[in-house]
């Protein structure tokens, strides 16, 4: 994923005319045939008799995965975005996707000795007192917002 977002060109996403989008091309073939293959056999495993449960409680105790899956899943986003030619959706897409795909490293560094206890602090962290920040965020958000939007309202009459 990194050397598809790295060798990136400014315009023209289409043209094959230089060995550099050819690798990108190659590069990006392969990344979707690895996150089709990695979507696959996350649900197979999801599948299996009462594994959703355990799977869940997996992402819940450790969100790493559930970034590095999600970020599979948004690749393929970026597939109609290229056809469409929506480059700004792509980006963004991408943006999103390549952060949440190194963080699965963590996933394996958790089995280190010198790395296991902080990389299972950090994702007690983002599982529970970062998601509760976020939740607190969104719903001040949206009130003082609706409570702007009635302010500008009023004003306007």
């Amino acid at each position: 994923m990194s050397v598809v977002v790295y060798i990136r060109p400014e315009d023209g996403l289409l043209n094959i005319s230089n060995a550099k989008n050819q690798l990108r091309y190659f590069a990006e073939i392969g990344l979707i045939i690895s996150s089709a293959t990695k979507v696959y056999f996350e649900l197979n495993e999801v599948r299996s008799e009462d594994a959703l449960v355990r799977y869940l409680e997996t992402l819940c105790t450790f969100p790493f995965k559930g970034m590095f899956m999600l970020s599979s899943i948004l690749i393929f986003l970026c597939i109609p975005c290229r056809l469409l030619q929506l480059r700004v959706a792509e980006d963004i897409l991408l943006i999103v996707c390549l952060p949440m795909a190194w963080s699965y490293l963590f996933f394996f560094f958790k089995g280190m000795k010198s790395l296991g206890a902080p990389i299972v602090m950090i994702g007690k962290m983002l599982s529970e007192d970062v998601l509760r920040f976020i939740l607190i965020y969104v719903i001040f958000l949206f009130t003082f917002s609706k409570g702007k939007y009635l302010q500008v309202q009023l004003q306007s009459r």
